[in-house]
C-alpha cells in the first residue's frame, strides 16, 4: 500500500492532558494543579514523583544520621 501526502495529513493524535502527566508522574489523581493549560503542562514537566523525592530524602537522612 502507498502513502500520500493527504494520508499523511489525516494522521491524527492526541496531546497529553497534565492531568494525565501528573497521573503518570504518580500523583494522586485528586491532586490540584492551578493554572492555565500551559502553566499546568509546564508544573508537570518541573515535577519531582513523589516516589524519587521520598527515595531522595530517604538516602539524605540516612547519610546525616550516620555521620
Amino acid at each position: 500500500m502507498t502513502h500520500t501526502e493527504q494520508d499523511v495529513a489525516y494522521v491524527a493524535f492526541r496531546m497529553i492532558q497534565p492531568h494525565e502527566q501528573m497521573w503518570g508522574m504518580d500523583f494522586p489523581k485528586d491532586y490540584t494543579v492551578l493554572g492555565t493549560m500551559k502553566e499546568r503542562t509546564m508544573q508537570a514537566g518541573n515535577a519531582v514523583t513523589p516516589p524519587a523525592a521520598r527515595d531522595l530524602v530517604a538516602c539524605m537522612a540516612d547519610t546525616l544520621t550516620a555521620a
